[in-house]
């Protein structure tokens, strides 16, 4: 299987574990797009990160900065960039962010079922290619997210990667395709203790481990994010795929409001018909050994 990896790496951590996770589990990566806000500096860290892991080969384009509705624009802090990444060599292999469109859907025509769409971060790019051809996205195996929230009493709360564009999430899970769909319900449960945390930081390995050590320093450095925890939310997404019994699954219907007050929620309902499901559940502590003990051994 081939996978695009759609990421908002560059302002909380996770997005930059989910990637060294999925280097380490070699998977074989047809390329990465970036979303969201300074989508062009989030293409230089992917790409810094990509070289520490010895996968330059990897293409990188930097897709749609502003979300479908740019009233839904925000501004969020970059706090992983720093500013050797303005060198050419971290350039993303576009120039303009419709190419990064055209390559997914260039891919989805290419590998058909053999690909799979993996979205950590706002919609805004997997939206855009299935307005632009949904016939030739709608070929793809799958599209995994992680984002939403479904079950457990928390329903009503608006994930950020759905709350950044909800009309692109919409588009998504309107569009027919199967899709998985790993929410902050589950996702929260990853959280690492302290010792954890301290054990990334004082890795010395090298490699694509080494500089996330590096952006998880920066990260809890940055005053958006001082006392945050470390909660492995995109990596569950990475596990889940390599490990598809590990994460509980079941069919939903939805639908991704939109209005003032509740942007962003997703009602659900029961469908075993339906080509959405969501994750109700998995073994988080099992989980966060296996990362640590894959990426940070």
């Amino acid at each position: 299987m081939k996978y695009i990896i759609d990421t908002d790496i560059g302002d909380d951590i996770d997005d930059a574990f989910a990637l060294a996770l999925a280097l380490e589990e070699d998977w074989d990566l047809a390329g990465i797009t970036t979303v969201y806000v300074d989508a062009v500096k989030r293409a230089r860290i992917t790409k810094k990160l990509l070289l520490e892991g010895g996968r330059a080969d990897i293409p990188v384009y930097a897709g749609y900065s502003d979300t479908l509705n740019p009233k839904r624009n925000k501004v969020c802090q970059i706090c992983q960039y720093t500013d050797d990444l303005d060198a050419d060599l971290y350039a993303p292999d576009n120039a303009i962010p419709d190419e990064a469109i055209d390559f997914i859907i260039a891919a989805a025509k290419k590998h058909k079922k053999e690909l799979t769409l993996v979205a950590v971060g706002p919609l805004t790019n997997i939206a855009a290619a299935i307005v632009k051809d949904k016939e030739t996205v709608s070929l793809v195996e799958k599209i995994v997210i992680m984002g939403g929230s479904f079950f457990n009493g928390r329903q009503d709360f608006a994930e950020w990667n759905i709350l950044c564009d909800p009309e692109a999430a919409q588009i998504v899970f309107d569009s027919g395709i199967p899709l998985e769909c790993i929410g902050l319900d589950v996702t929260e449960r990853t959280q690492l203790t302290p010792e954890e945390r301290a054990r990334i930081l004082n890795y010395n390995g090298g490699g694509a481990a080494q500089y996330t050590a590096r952006l998880l320093k920066m990260w809890g450095e940055s005053p958006s994010y001082i006392g945050r925890p470390v909660i492995l939310h995109d990596p569950l997404v990475i596990h889940h795929l390599q490990n598809p019994d590990f994460v509980k699954m079941k069919k939903i219907a939805t639908k991704v409001k939109t209005d003032a007050g509740v942007t962003g929620q997703i009602d659900v309902q029961d469908d075993s018909t339906s080509h959405v499901s969501a994750a109700t559940d998995c073994d988080a502590s099992a989980f966060v050994e296996q990362f640590l003990t894959k990426v940070f051994a």
